[in-house]
């Protein structure tokens, strides 16, 4: 074997461990430090929660199902399943950056990005609706 090759198979199995380690720990490298660490700008009301539900149903639910449970219709022989948000361990370590940056780029290679398709605040809006589905309440609404 060849020392590129070497050298190739040995920087992939280190990423590897250093993804396995960083997903471990409820990171995700992906994230700029400075969007993982930004509170959620949108305060919840009747009006932010009935666009999310509205985006919800346009964009998430044909993968992860009318309540959340990852058992949508196109779930169904995807490789990954998509998480259970229903579960409050699905989201408890995350930040609202952290799933705002997953909902605006993709995450896995089923999850598209949905930055240039929801605008930013709804983006946000759904970040407190998956905390929702969730069992965290948002914010009070005003």
């Amino acid at each position: 074997m060849n020392r590129f090759v070497m050298g190739l198979a040995a920087a992939a199995t280190a990423g590897g461990l250093a993804w396995v380690l960083i997903s471990a720990l409820g990171g995700d490298a992906r994230v700029p430090p400075d969007i993982a660490g930004r509170p959620n700008p949108v305060l919840w009301s009747a009006a932010a929660e009935a666009s999310a539900r509205e985006s919800y149903r346009g964009r998430c639910l044909q993968c992860h199902g009318e309540s959340g449970k990852g058992d949508g219709p196109s779930a169904t022989g995807q490789s990954e399943p998509p998480p259970d948000l229903t579960r409050p361990e699905t989201l408890a370590k995350k930040t609202d950056g952290e799933i705002f940056w997953a909902i605006t780029k993709g995450r896995r290679p089923a999850m598209p990005g949905f930055e240039s398709k929801i605008p930013e605040e709804g983006r946000w809006g759904l970040v407190h609706l998956v905390r929702l589905m969730s069992g965290f309440a948002p914010a009070p609404r005003p």
